[in-house]
């Protein structure tokens, strides 16, 4: 990733008022983070989603019952690996045991690896290429926000470290072998926190392995009178690569072990089978939304199918500007024989290559969380596109170039830091109506519960009104609350998997906690009503309904592509549309307690 003027920046005068330039643009990409930080804190807001919560759970759950594997997937098994949930536990712990400890930890790693991308970017490339790093960085910090950037969800939690992966892995693959060791711990978090990860985060370590390899072996096929590394050559860099490899997967392995079948074996059946998948196709028209000049990452709004929470990624066509732009500054950096800069170009491909591959496996429907990682390939193209146009200059041409991108990219990334600290003071998390319904009956649940002389189960039969939920929420959140609360709880037998199969033993249960939809229903003998809470309004019901026929009489009956094309023609049938979407249906809920025998 060098530029070939490095030798001489050294003896340059200015060279230390660049490196305190970038010292000051890394502290103000990071402090918005940092300044989250006391925000949450202070705020002491409780899980943002039930998917929080149930991370909540099982972090607690650590130095007790220890997982040894990952969060939940909705076909029946785990994310590979507990290395999220190691990781979160001592922020968690330090900082009173409660979900803002959670909002802590991801920040904090998150600031971690900006600050290591810039580090990275800085030895590799000098002031411009750590520059234009953290510009980017900050772009895509805006566009996730503050609520993304501190939520320790899997989805959201391990986009800035896959960036700081595809910068260690290019640091690897230029020369520096003990970059290795560091791609591996990365890329290890990633795969085991997130599958639809692993094919990225596999891609990028063989990628970095073979690229160390390759010149080693062919270095000892070589005599040479250069004195050994004080560090050692390439067999300690293998030992520690590998001893990381083995703490970090030990808990995976031993589960597999320990359980039949494995959580790894449940996971190679599954996608061993046959499913309905998405395939390449649709995973280049999935990733290419981050390629064109209405990225998402770049703060553009996703694109959904009408009435649903799926991405629409078929209708229009999307030029692949960033894609069409790497490869044009790739082939010119090869021409020119910039060897680091076509190198960074290449671990981009493998990142984009591997990532289509991984997601044309995907299956069922395209939700936006499934693709929030896909903006580090959109990122990855337009650094390696202008780091190689960059080097592909002549010497005298990259010198005048020079002095106008470090004053330039240290002003814009003083902007994007300013932007982003308002947003991290002021921004407020989008509102879901389902779970304020859940918070609002946690208080009563946790006094319903008190007294019970054993564990507590939690039940939920309650319809969330939405497309993805399995037609059942809320339970994650009760659990949680009354756990905080001292309580043992208990979930059905077939909820192992979610909550830790030492919680799916509903017969230890001496009391239960049932949430259902609606008001509270006469035929449930045995049940006492808690609370009955309900926040949609009677008048935004109403208009929902008014708005609903409005849609129907303007539009007929379509079909979604159908109705999706007529919305991009009719402006106000979009208004319609987007007024309607914008009333949260959230249903009544009822929260009913008994004591079992």
């Amino acid at each position: 990733m060098a530029g070939p003027d490095d030798a001489s920046t050294a003896a340059r005068p200015w060279w230390r008022r660049e490196r305190h330039l970038v010292m000051a643009a890394v502290v103000v990409t990071v402090l918005p983070l940092l300044i989250a930080v006391p925000r949450v804190l202070s705020k002491g807001a409780f899980a943002l989603h039930g998917d929080d919560a149930l991370v909540e759970l099982r972090v607690r759950d650590v130095g007790s019952h220890t997982p040894l594997v990952g969060s939940y997937q909705r076909f029946g098994f785990n994310q590979p690996g507990p290395a999220l949930f190691y990781l979160l536990v001592g922020p968690y712990r330090l900082l009173g045991s409660r979900f803002a400890g959670l909002q802590a930890g991801a920040l904090l790693a998150n600031a971690a690896a900006v600050i290591a991308i810039a580090a990275v970017a800085f030895r590799r490339g000098g002031a411009v290429l750590a520059l234009w790093s953290l510009a980017l960085v900050a772009v895509l910090a805006h566009s996730l926000g503050a609520t993304k950037l501190s939520d320790p969800w899997e989805p959201h939690i391990t986009v800035l470290p896959l960036t700081l992966l595809l910068f260690l892995a290019a640091d690897a693959a230029s020369g520096r072998s003990w970059s290795l060791p560091l791609v591996a711990g990365v890329a290890s978090f990633l795969a085991q926190s997130y599958a639809v990860l692993a094919p990225v985060a596999g891609g990028l370590f063989g990628w970095a392995v073979v690229s160390v390899a390759v010149p080693a072996w062919r270095r000892r096929k070589e005599p040479s009178s250069a004195p050994p590394s004080r560090w050692g050559g390439g067999r300690n860099v293998a030992l520690v690569t590998t001893a990381v490899m083995a703490v970090l997967w030990l808990p995976t392995v031993l589960e597999q072990l320990l359980e039949e079948p494995g959580n790894v074996t449940q996971m190679i059946d599954f996608f061993g089978s046959s499913h309905d998948t998405l395939g390449l196709r649709g995973a280049y028209h999935a990733v290419a939304i981050q390629f064109d000049h209405r990225a998402p990452w770049l703060g553009n709004d996703l694109r959904f199918v009408p009435f649903t929470t799926t991405v629409d990624t078929g209708g229009r066509f999307r030029l692949p500007l960033a894609l069409l732009a790497l490869v044009a500054a790739t082939v010119a950096s090869f021409r020119r024989r910039r060897v680091e800069p076509t190198v960074l170009a290449l671990t981009v491909l493998v990142a984009v290559g591997a990532g289509l591959v991984g997601l044309s496996r995907l299956v069922g429907d395209v939700f936006p969380w499934i693709l929030e990682w896909t903006a580090v390939l959109g990122l990855g193209c337009w650094l390696a596109a202008g780091w190689c146009a960059y080097c592909a200059l002549r010497s005298e041409h990259r010198a005048r170039l020079r002095r106008i991108l470090v004053p330039g990219l240290s002003a814009a990334v003083l902007v994007l830091g300013a932007v982003n600290m308002v947003d991290a003071a002021t921004r407020r998390s989008p509102r879901d109506a389902a779970r304020e319904a859940i918070v609002a009956l946690t208080g009563p649940a946790v006094r319903a519960t008190r007294g019970a002389d054993g564990p507590v189960l939690v039940r939920s039969t309650a319809d969330a009104n939405a497309v993805f939920g399995e037609g059942r929420f809320g339970e994650d959140l009760l659990a949680l609350a009354v756990e905080r609360a001292g309580v043992d709880v208990v979930v059905e037998s077939n909820l192992g998997h979610r909550f830790g199969e030492h919680r799916a033993h509903p017969e230890q249960a001496v009391r239960e906690l049932h949430l259902v939809s609606g008001p509270p229903s006469p035929e449930r003998s045995g049940y006492e009503v808690v609370t009955t809470v309900d926040i949609t309004t009677p008048a935004q019901r109403g208009e929902k309904r008014r708005l609903q026929a409005a849609i129907r009489d303007r539009a007929g009956e379509l079909s979604l592509p159908e109705l999706r094309d007529a919305i991009d023609e009719d402006s106000e049938l979009r208004d319609l549309v987007e007024r309607f979407t914008a009333i949260e249906d959230a249903p009544a809920l009822t929260l009913l307690v008994r004591d079992l025998p």
